[in-house]
């Protein structure tokens, strides 16, 4: 009869392991339900071909909104928090690139720059999801 508390606490400690994981997975799926709209209308945007001042605009506030949205979700697994605050910190810059490059735009000594800087957070965006995606479909 002693063993019965015990398989009771092991199932209480198995479960609550399995808890933590599937609280993981809904934060991942709020964190997708957020960026994945964001950026698709920024994808739309960039199919239109117009690359004026208004547009590079249009965008750059896509993503401000998106880093905005991203501040308001919450996240117990502390890594994930982080990995998407550094994912919000590369939409902030991602907005200031884009603006730089449509202020660019009448500007072609600053044009080149803008365009590197604009590249840089690219990557940098890349790198943010790439850890997101590991946080999410870690076991």
């Amino acid at each position: 009869m002693p063993l019965r508390p015990y398989l009771l606490l092991l199932t209480l400690c198995l479960g609550l392991a399995g808890c933590g994981r599937i609280q993981r997975i809904r934060e991942c799926r709020a964190l997708v339900a957020s960026v994945n709209p964001a950026l698709g209308g920024v994808q739309q945007h960039l199919v239109t071909n117009r690359h004026d001042a208004a547009f590079y605009g249009e965008v750059a506030g896509r993503y401000d909104a998106l880093a905005l949205d991203l501040g308001k979700l919450s996240f117990a697994n502390p890594q994930l928090k982080v990995l998407v605050d550094e994912y919000r910190s590369v939409m902030t810059s991602a907005a200031q690139a884009v603006r730089s490059v449509g202020l660019a735009q009448t500007n072609p000594q600053a044009l080149p720059q803008a365009r590197l800087e604009l590249d840089r957070v690219v990557r940098r965006e890349k790198i943010s999801v790439l850890k997101i995606d590991a946080e999410c479909h870690a076991p």
